[in-house]
C-alpha cells in the first residue's frame, strides 16, 4: 500500500475540493459547509479542512483505523478518544459501544465546538460521549497555548512546515495526564484507547503507566518520527515504553506482529509522514490473531 506525507495528502485533498466545490455551487449548495448523513451519523462539515472533508467524500476518516477500532471496542465497551477533533472517530465509536457502553472524548481545542455541535445532531449518541476539553500531558508537563488540530486545503493561516496543519487556540482547556483523566471519570472498565495527537503520544503514555497495568486497554497509535522528535521524545523511547508496559505492535490493517525495532518500524512510516498501528498487551495477542 501507498504512503504518504501528510502534506501530500493536504495537496490531494485540495484537488478534490477543487472538484467538490463547483459541483455544490451548480446544486446551488455551499461549497464550503455541508450539513450531511454519512454511516448512519449526522454531521456539519467544514468542506475546506482535510479530515472533514473526508468524511463528506468518503463516510468516513482514515478507513483502516475505523476498521480497527471496530474490531477491537465491544458493545457496552468503553473507549478514550484522545485528539477527538471533530468527532470522526469519537460518534463511531459511540454508536458501535451502544446503549451501554461510553465514549470519553478528549479534545483541548476550539474543533470540540464543531464535536458538540456534531453530536447535538445525533442525540442517541449523546448520552453515551462524554467531552472533556483536556489535553494529555506527561507529568510535570505544561499544557500548550494552541494544538494542531486542522489541515485546511485552502487560505492563507500559519502552518505547521512539514505536515502543513494549523494550531487550534486551547484556551479554556486544562491539562492533566491520562491516569489522572481516568480516575476522575471513575471508569470500571476501559477497553480502547486512541491517540492521534501529533507527536504527543510518548508523553501522554508516560502519565498512562497505572491505567495501562490496571486496565490492559487495547491501543491504537499515531507513530511519526519527526512529531515524536518535535516533542522532544523518540519512536525508540516510544517502543522501549511500549516494550516495558508488555504491549506488541501489531499491522492496524491486518493485525500481523509489527518488528519490535525501531529501525524497522520507520521503514513503513512515510518519510515527513505517519501511520496508526495497535498495541495490545501481549497477553491478549493470541486472541486477536
Amino acid at each position: 500500500m501507498m504512503r504518504l506525507s501528510t502534506a501530500t495528502k493536504v495537496r490531494l485533498a485540495g484537488a478534490l475540493y477543487g472538484v467538490v466545490a463547483p459541483l455544490r455551487w451548480c446544486l446551488r449548495q455551499p461549497p464550503d459547509r455541508a450539513i450531511c448523513r454519512r454511516g448512519g451519523i449526522n454531521w456539519t462539515l467544514d468542506l475546506q479542512e482535510g479530515i472533514q472533508l473526508s468524511i463528506y467524500c468518503f463516510g468516513v476518516f482514515e478507513r483502516t483505523t475505523a476498521r480497527a477500532l471496530r474490531r477491537l471496542l465491544p458493545s457496552g465497551g468503553v473507549a478514550l478518544d484522545v485528539g477527538a477533533n471533530i468527532g470522526a472517530h469519537t460518534l463511531p465509536m459511540a454508536r458501535q459501544v451502544g446503549p451501554q457502553g461510553r465514549v470519553i472524548a478528549v479534545e483541548p481545542t476550539s474543533a470540540c465546538a464543531r464535536l458538540r455541535d456534531n453530536l447535538a445532531r445525533n442525540p442517541d449518541l449523546m448520552s453515551r460521549v462524554t467531552l472533556c476539553p483536556i489535553a494529555i500531558l506527561a507529568p510535570g508537563e505544561r499544557r500548550a497555548p494552541a494544538y494542531y488540530a486542522a489541515w485546511p486545503v485552502r487560505g492563507e493561516e500559519p502552518r505547521h512546515a512539514v505536515h502543513r496543519g494549523v494550531a487550534l487556540n486551547a484556551e479554556g482547556s486544562v491539562g492533566v495526564t491520562l491516569d489522572i483523566l481516568v480516575q476522575e471519570q471513575e471508569l470500571t472498565r476501559l477497553d480502547l484507547i486512541k491517540i492521534d495527537i501529533d507527536g504527543g503520544e510518548l508523553a501522554a503514555l508516560r502519565g498512562a503507566h497505572a491505567t495501562l497495568e490496571r486496565w490492559r486497554p487495547a491501543l491504537v497509535l499515531e507513530l511519526s518520527a519527526y512529531a515524536l522528535i518535535e516533542h522532544g521524545g523518540s519512536l525508540e523511547a516510544l517502543l522501549a515504553l511500549l516494550a516495558e508496559a508488555r504491549y506488541r505492535l501489531l499491522d492496524e490493517a491486518t493485525f500481523a506482529p509489527l518488528p519490535g525495532d525501531a529501525a524497522a518500524i520507520s521503514r513503513l512510516i512515510p518519510a515527513r509522514g505517519s501511520i496508526n498501528v495497535v498495541a495490545l498487551p501481549v497477553e491478549r495477542q493470541a486472541a486477536a490473531a
